[in-house]
């Protein structure tokens, strides 16, 4: 077996025994399928053959051929598979172009079958390393393997000679590239720039007549300017595969979200528009489209290339127009995004965008139970406020200067946020949960008379800074090991007229389970009752709502949020379930049991994960499709968690494409005092 290193360049009298074995090998072997077909395909050859200690290189063999074959489909360009060991056997299959993606080993016997391919037309793309003879054929001479210039690493491909469909710069960031000594009848296509725009005197591409060299494997090459590079150097190489390439028919277009492709996205909206006019957009989308691809097609007929590649790039921005609007403005619906007390880079720039996108709330926590961030009366008052100012008050300004409605959020219980001294008051004035164990935990009591007042007092608080609403958050218990303070102990055996011999095992798994539970859900019922009711009065026609744990059927036992509860006794305007997922089967599940759980009585909007804690969110794709989603199961509308700088770029301009392309007010009346 011949080394195929590139690491030096052999002697002549090598390359010329190495030459007259391969004709002898060419005598011997099976002829080579005719490159000559109906319908011009690439082979590509994943490289089996390891060589001698080279088992550790079969992970980046098979990685390097799986990312030819994904960038290869990405670009539509019909793709055959096969192997180094095939190839020995039986020569290229029936192609007109060859792609070796990572072939370390190739046998003399495979580099002449190879040649053979080439002898009968065929042409060939090599990535970092081939057979020297095949490399020979196309004009190149190894020369070793070249790193980056210090501290400034490989960045991108920069292509130096025009090439039909190529983008100008693709990004690609291999760790080291092949030295190579090309002959006169070889010229650069591309070379090298680092991560600091500088352009190296290292070409990345090498073009023959025969093939084209790539200096680096495609493992680290980016996947939308990769799939375009190769689809150009393959159309170089055999313009025939130019219509097999193009996206002729809307079925070629896509996938767009969850649709396979432009035909199937246009049949959806067509479908839908028939029953519901706001699907008339998507669908006159979905036909500006389609109108492009038959003229693409056209061009291709008359054989116009130029303007087939300048069509092509109207299709794909056209079909992803249509795809947004495929998700449509609805009516009335919740439009929102949980926020900090802070807004990045401030309350009047995040309430513009979030104003241009069309949104129609925002819910900023602006107190825990052991904090406020606006001058409170009643809460510890955040050390910031005394240098930066009421926060409140800025976000209020901001928003209604924006004409977006504000719903001030309360971390209730919880003590997030509070600095370490107001803790430990908290503490020291018995106003904690205590455990099972007897340990003191850092959320407030819900039974302490002080801790309920100042909840209703903040409340209050808040609703006088003029907000058109107060969100409930952390209206619940951390775990279901807590509260078992004496005071919790006391009020239970009052309440329920019985004396608990052994406590706390008899109301955690013993004879007051079940009764002890139910208690625990009322103490939290009760308090949202408490606030609410203080609100209604104080402020009539403003709104209670609450974001609430996604499975109240058990997290009611865990956590004592019983909040279907607060639904049917009236207690809440509207609902927020925090269905944080990236799994679409999961986000169903989650919406179907709420459509069940609520059954009409309120609104309810969908909370989605986009930015939550060890959420691999998927984009704006995911979030529209979870809105359709939830949209499908009743809910009213969605509260995306949460704000940030990168909302504004990752989400907000395609949601304004489609699900909040009208402005909208949320139809939502408020409740009159329980």
């Amino acid at each position: 077996m011949f080394s195929l290193s590139v690491s030096h360049t052999p002697p002549h009298r090598m390359v010329s025994l190495i030459g007259a074995a391969l004709l002898l090998a060419a005598v011997l072997l099976p002829a080579t399928p005719q490159v000559a077909h109906a319908q011009p395909r690439v082979a590509v050859i994943e490289g089996d053959y390891l060589g001698e200690n080279g088992l550790p290189n079969q992970e980046k063999s098979q990685d390097a051929c799986r990312k030819v074959v994904a960038l290869l489909q990405r670009g539509r360009v019909p793709v055959v598979l096969t192997k180094d060991s095939q190839v020995e056997r039986e020569g290229v299959p029936e192609a007109a172009v060859a792609i070796l993606p990572y072939n370390r080993a190739m046998t003399d016997a495979e580099a002449a079958q190879v040649c053979r391919f080439m002898d009968a037309g065929g042409k060939i793309l090599c990535l970092f390393v081939a057979h020297d003879v095949v490399l020979e054929r196309i004009g190149i001479r190894p020369g070793g393997l070249a790193a980056a210039p210090e501290g400034d690493p490989f960045a991108h491909l920069v292509m130096t000679d025009g090439l039909a469909g190529a983008p100008g710069s693709v990004g690609w960031t291999p760790e080291q590239v092949a030295l190579a000594e090309p002959t006169a009848a070889v010229r650069p296509l591309a070379m090298w720039r680092g991560k600091s725009g500088t352009t190296t005197a290292l070409p990345a591409l090498l073009a023959h007549g025969d093939g084209v060299f790539f200096t680096a494997d495609a493992r680290s090459l980016n996947g939308a300017g990769g799939a375009q590079l190769l689809r150009a150097v393959i159309g170089q190489l055999c313009p025939a595969l130019w219509p097999a390439m193009l996206p002729t028919d809307p079925a070629q277009v896509g996938p767009l979200g969850r649709f396979a492709s432009l035909a199937q996205l246009q049949a959806y909206v067509a479908k839908q528009a028939q029953a519901n006019p706001v699907y008339a957009d998507a669908l006159a989308q979905a036909t500006v489209a389609t109108g492009i691809v038959a003229d693409l097609k056209a061009a291709v007929a008359a054989g116009d290339l130029a303007r087939a590649l300048a069509l092509e790039e109207q299709v794909g921005p056209a079909a992803d127009r249509a795809f947004w609007a495929s998700y449509p403005s609805i009516p009335g619906e919740l439009r929102g995004v949980w926020m900090h007390h802070t807004a990045a880079p401030s309350w009047p720039v995040a309430m513009r965008h979030l104003k241009d996108a069309n949104f129609n709330a925002v819910f900023p926590y602006m107190m825990s139970g052991g904090v406020a961030f606006y001058r409170s009366k009643v809460l510890t008052v955040h050390p910031k406020v005394r240098t930066h100012g009421d926060y409140l008050a800025e976000a209020v300004a901001a928003a209604k200067a924006a004409g977006v409605p504000i719903h001030a959020r309360m971390l209730n219980l919880t003590t997030l946020f509070a600095p370490a001294d107001a803790v430990t008051a908290l503490r020291k004035a018995g106003r904690l949960m205590v455990t099972t164990k007897g340990a003191s935990s850092s959320w407030l009591c819900p039974t302490h008379p002080a801790n309920r007042q100042a909840q209703v007092t903040a409340a209050l608080e808040m609703a006088g800074y003029g907000v058109d609403g107060i969100h409930l958050d952390y209206l619940r218990y951390p775990w279901k090991d807590v509260c078992f303070c004496k005071r919790c102990r006391a009020k239970f055996e009052q309440d329920c007229r019985a004396k608990v011999s052994h406590w706390p095992a008899d109301a955690v798994d013993g004879c007051y389970r079940g009764r002890f539970a139910d208690w625990r859900r009322e103490q939290i019922t009760s308090l949202v009752a408490e606030i609410s009711r203080a609100l209604r009065r104080k402020r009539p026609g403003i709104t209670v709502s609450a974001a609430v744990f996604l499975n109240w059927e058990s997290h009611r036992e865990s956590f004592g949020q019983d909040w279907v509860a607060w639904i049917d006794r009236g207690l809440v305007d509207f609902v927020c379930p925090m269905d944080y997922t990236p799994d679409p089967e999961r986000f169903e599940l989650y919406v179907t049991r709420q459509e069940k759980w609520i059954a009409g009585k309120c609104p309810w909007a969908a909370g989605l994960g986009v930015y939550a804690d060890s959420m691999k969110y998927g984009g704006a794709h995911m979030a529209v499709e979870q809105i359709r989603v939830a949209r499908e199961h009743g809910s009213r509308g969605f509260v995306i968690f949460d704000y940030a700088p990168e909302l504004v770029t990752e989400y907000l301009p395609w949601l304004k494409l489609g699900v909040t392309r009208e402005p909208t007010a949320f139809a939502c009346p408020a409740g009159v005092a329980p």
